[in-house]
């Protein structure tokens, strides 16, 4: 009767966005609980209960499904929707607390990290949390692990029909619950529980904890969905475009560079937040960059069908409902991992987000328009940069205990200058290659407008002049001879029969290297 039951859960019919949604609700719910409950309704900061509690559960549903998964040696389709079925559990503690009598000004959550040395969290794990019996509300917090790991085991068992299976996952799920609540305490703070750090930090202890859970978060979903669907992942991966990823990439360490320039290193060597804090700003590029990719392959599909049809949409490898899902699975990424950092990160990258679609949809679609299309794109670029250098100053106010002030008051308007002029004139480039099915879809490039030709051949001088202004906006004479030969030789390769974009890439990667030699001997050209 039971293994009937669980077939069905399984096997029941559940859209992604319906299983996102039932997930979020009900740790939802988990939150207003608590709130209820220990704190008489006063509501958990947003910062715990949008970030911080909300990756915590999520990581931790993730590792017992792929534990579930490994063990049962099923499509992790249905693992995942067996698992969400049991996911209320997650109420219990809060409820039970509540009749019980036992009940605190700390939200139960917290009560999950364990802080102390080795031997008293072999202790811990050995006796099941025995050392906070007496000081917090513990009866609904052991009541909910049990009825996990035996959840675990009885639902492995009903499947295979094993007892060394089904001991196995419920070893396994209270092992990961309490690494869980141990790690982040011994990597992130092990000097205060419960409160504020004792010493200074990058990252408050909200935003310390939600940037561990968000790494792991991410790298989770990749593998859920190497999982599920490795074809599709292979063909997501295949259309990351590593050059041009790389050049936002650059443009972040860029920003970087010139905070660092100015205000120095923002966080300690030991400061684990802080290096936390810089994986996760490659995650939220990275991110943004492969939502702005899928999005647009929607918007050009019938473009590259004739310039590009080697996409994975245009061969069938993804339909436009993946691209849509993968596109907003990358925006919220973007954005939510942003918010884990500050706020400044939140709002620039929601700001790149939205040149993103005004870029590539109607009503505006500025893809269409020369010059406004490429002064997007160069924006963006600088949207990118001001992500990473606000990182450093954030953490130049956090590290040195001052209030938040004005972020961008110290930066360069000559490196803005730089950035939105010459990259206007050089994203240009872009075009060459899209020519058939821009022509096909009246999409208003220099090649369109002028011709193939000439439009080549005016990009190609756009592009060398791009390059040339560079030593005279950031005032470096010698510069310019390498200046010249880097857009001499792009300008060569735009004009040839047959563009390679690579190449034109890899001489403005050179010649940006060129470029960070003058800066390293003389950092004081881009103040």
């Amino acid at each position: 009767m039971l293994k009937k039951y669980i077939l069905r859960l399984e096997n029941q019919a559940i859209t992604p966005l319906a299983y996102i949604l039932s997930v979020f609700s009900i740790i939802v719910i988990r939150m207003i609980l608590e709130s209820v409950v220990y704190l008489d309704g006063v509501i958990i900061h947003p910062k715990n209960f949008l970030l911080h509690f909300m990756f915590f559960y999520l990581v931790l549903f993730l590792f017992l499904t792929f534990v579930m998964n490994f063990i049962v040696r099923e499509p992790i389709g249905k693992t995942s929707k067996l698992l969400l079925i049991f996911l209320p559990v997650i109420w219990s503690p809060p409820i039970i607390d509540f009749f019980y009598g036992k009940i605190t000004g700390t939200p139960i959550s917290r009560i999950f990290y364990v802080k102390g040395d080795f031997e008293f969290l072999v202790r811990q794990f050995l006796t099941f949390y025995s050392g906070m019996d007496g000081k917090l509300p513990v009866v609904g917090l052991k009541t909910e692990l049990l009825f996990i790991i035996v959840g675990m085991g009885i639902v492995v068992w009903i499947k295979t029909q094993k007892p060394w299976k089904a001991l196995l996952a419920s070893v396994l799920a209270y092992v990961l619950i309490f690494l869980c609540g141990s790690v982040p305490e011994l990597l992130i703070n092990h000097k205060a529980f419960f409160n504020e750090f004792q010493h200074r930090s990058y990252l408050d202890i909200r935003r310390n904890r939600a940037a561990f859970f968000a790494i792991i978060l991410f790298f989770q979903l990749c593998f859920w969905y190497w999982r599920f669907d490795s074809a599709k992942l292979k063909s997501i991966l295949g259309n990351i475009r590593p050059f041009r990823v790389t050049h936002y990439l650059g443009m972040l360490g860029f920003g970087l560079y010139l905070g660092f320039l100015q205000y120095g290193f923002p966080f300690e060597m030991s400061d684990v937040s802080g290096w936390l804090a810089l994986i996760l700003l490659i995650i939220v590029v990275f991110s943004l960059w492969m939502s702005s990719v899928f999005l647009n392959d929607i918007s050009d599909f019938e473009a590259d069908k004739l310039s590009k049809p080697y996409r994975p949409l245009v061969q069938g490898q993804l339909s436009k409902h993946d691209a849509l899902h993968i596109g907003v699975a990358f925006s919220l990424f973007s954005l939510f991992f942003a918010a884990t950092l500050s706020w400044t990160s939140f709002a620039l990258t929601l700001a790149c987000l939205s040149i993103s679609m005004i870029y590539s949809f109607d009503p505006f679609r500025l893809k269409r328009l020369p010059f406004l299309a490429t002064l997007s794109i160069a924006f963006g670029s600088l949207l990118v940069l001001l992500i990473g250098y606000a990182s450093i100053t954030h953490g130049y106010f956090v590290m040195n205990q001052m209030r938040s002030g004005k972020l961008f008051a110290g930066f360069p308007s000559t490196i803005s200058l730089m950035i939105l002029l010459c990259f206007t004139l050089s994203f240009t480039t872009k075009d060459i290659a899209d020519y058939k099915g821009d022509q096909a879809t009246g999409t208003w490039t220099l090649p369109v407008l002028l011709g193939e030709r000439a439009g080549k051949l005016f990009t190609g001088v756009l592009v060398l002049l791009s390059f040339c202004l560079v030593p005279f906006i950031l005032g470096i004479p010698l510069l310019l001879p390498f200046a010249v030969l880097a857009g001499a030789l792009n300008f060569y390769i735009i004009t040839r029969p047959v563009i390679n974009e690579t190449h034109v890439f890899i001489v403005y990667y050179l010649f940006m290297s060129i470029v960070g030699v003058f800066v390293f001997m003389d950092p004081s050209v881009l103040l």
